[in-house]
């Protein structure tokens, strides 16, 4: 049921994404089921071809529809893991990701799935990756917690 909904908001969220919708700026950070959403995004792809899956991962990423990862987006996933975040954990982790820069636009985000976790064109396809993919967006968000400046 619960990846049903996930599927439901994604494309409720496409649709406004694409047409220039942007969320509400001042409403509270909420968890994100980061887990659920790409275990349904792998089923998805391994079976039709997801070649942008890196925008659409910005796309699911970007709560608050602004076009770039910022402090609510980061809280969200940290939620999403069990995980409270202040606001200095979490421009940590922005400053890691934009490699300096608090702004993450969609570049920017490619530059840290490639280079920061390691992620290739097509991991969303393997079980195992996704499951890597996991474990080391959750370590990064556990480093950036505890104020680590080189992750």
């Amino acid at each position: 049921m619960l990846r049903s909904l996930v599927g439901s908001e994604m494309c409720i969220r496409d649709r406004g994404w694409s047409q220039g919708v942007k969320g509400d700026s001042d409403a509270p950070a909420m968890a994100f089921p980061l887990e659920d959403w790409l275990d349904s995004a792998h089923q998805r792809c391994k079976y039709t071809e997801c070649r942008e899956f890196s925008e659409e991962l910005f796309r699911v990423m970007d709560r608050d529809m602004d076009r770039k990862i910022g402090v609510k987006d980061i809280q969200s996933q940290a939620l999403g893991f069990d995980m409270e975040m202040n606001e200095m954990d979490v421009y940590n982790c922005l400053e890691q990701m934009g490699e300096g820069s608090v702004t993450i636009d969609f570049p920017a985000f490619v530059n840290f799935l490639r280079k920061r976790l390691g992620l290739s064109e097509g991991w969303i396809t393997q079980q195992v990756e996704v499951g890597r993919a996991l474990d080391q967006f959750k370590t990064f968000l556990q480093l950036c917690k505890g104020g680590k400046r080189e992750l």
